[in-house]
């Protein structure tokens, strides 16, 4: 299993182009990357899900009751695929009504659940089975300027790690979907109105974002949910140092369900702490980071001097791993002198 830093490099997050939104889709040509389980993390981000779900069940789910035969479609969708990929982590038993889907973690513990506990809300049980996040999008019932910029709206979601307010933004357009992204609307969202239009059900795609977050708490949002400064209200007012941040990574991807022709949006959150995201990571995060405006630096989680601070430390990582390069390189080339040259 990859990281957040693998998937924060081989993406183009935040903005490639100095001043400029990129929405950095790529076309997702491996299957086994539509869901991504991590075994050494499966169990204890599954718990954390679990007690959300039983202690604020409305904040973490929410569906309109049309979106029922897409909730379905999905969690047909997982049970295909779990079992096919990840065998020993996951087994389907039983037939029709009677059928149960069992996780075998690497510990030895295995918890199952029975399907028919889910016939009104099939995504919940998508949501225990695996560490993403999940939002099944339809085509809004307002229709958009051109046939081919159909406005998508939000018709189910189970969520816990990437984003809050689900109740809101029930049947409300992708913008809203996460705090408002500075230049999003003017910059991005005709092409992924388009992009969305176009999707079809065996090309799906994939991007990634990042924010800097003050904890390593998954449940926390990042991209100040709540307005400028929710993460410092949340911290108590103290803005932690750039080399406590952690990077918080989503790797996201979008599909077309080819019956309820909904669009299944997931999202894999990851966090790690910003000194050991490694030399390549930081490379692209020193240039996403370097062409952000003021606006968007804040919506990350790092304003003003804090995305100077964090430029200095992404330097020194470059930095650091460039020179252990050079001493292992020296002392290869010495290892593999003539005795003589010695």
């Amino acid at each position: 299993m990859v990281g957040a830093n693998f998937w924060l490099a081989a993406g183009k997050p935040g903005q490639d182009v100095p001043g400029k939104l990129v929405s950095g889709i790529h076309r997702l040509y491996e299957q086994g990357h539509f869901l991504l389980v991590d075994p050494q993390q499966l169990a204890t981000e599954l718990a954390l899900k679990e007690e959300v779900m039983a202690t604020k069940p409305h904040v973490v789910f929410a569906a309109e009751e049309r979106s029922l035969p897409a909730q379905q479609e999905c969690l047909e969708l997982f049970l295909e695929v779990l079992p096919a990929y990840y065998p020993d982590l996951y087994r389907l038993e039983g037939e029709g009504a009677a059928r149960s889907v069992t996780i075998a973690f690497p510990d030895g513990a295995e918890k199952s659940y029975a399907l028919a506990d889910f016939a009104n809300r099939p995504l919940e049980l998508c949501g225990r089975l695996v560490q993403e996040d999940f939002a099944l999008l339809r085509v809004s019932d307002e229709p958009g300027p051109h046939p081919q910029e159909a406005k998508h709206v939000m018709t189910a979601a189970s969520v816990c790690f990437s984003f809050h307010g689900l109740a809101e933004k029930l049947g409300t357009t992708t913008l809203s979907i996460h705090a408002p992204v500075p230049g999003f609307e003017e910059q991005l969202e005709k092409l992924l109105n388009r992009t969305f239009t176009a999707l079809q059900p065996d090309k799906p795609i994939w991007r990634n974002n990042w924010a800097a977050a003050y904890t390593g708490d998954l449940t926390m949002p990042s991209y100040n949910v709540g307005g400028p400064g929710a993460q410092l209200d949340a911290m108590g007012g103290t803005r932690p140092p750039a080399e406590a941040l952690w990077l918080k990574t989503e790797y996201q991807t979008l599909r077309r369900l080819p019956r309820s022709k909904a669009i299944l949006f997931t999202i894999r959150t990851m966090v790690q702490p910003m000194p050991e995201i490694g030399s390549e990571a930081a490379r692209v995060l020193h240039k996403s980071l370097s062409g952000m405006t003021p606006s968007l630096r804040e919506y990350k989680g790092v304003p003003g001097e804090a995305a100077d601070d964090l430029l200095l430390l992404l330097e020194g990582i470059m930095a650091a791993e460039a020179e252990e390069g050079v001493v292992a390189a020296e002392g290869a080339a010495a290892a593999a002198a003539p005795v003589s040259a010695r």
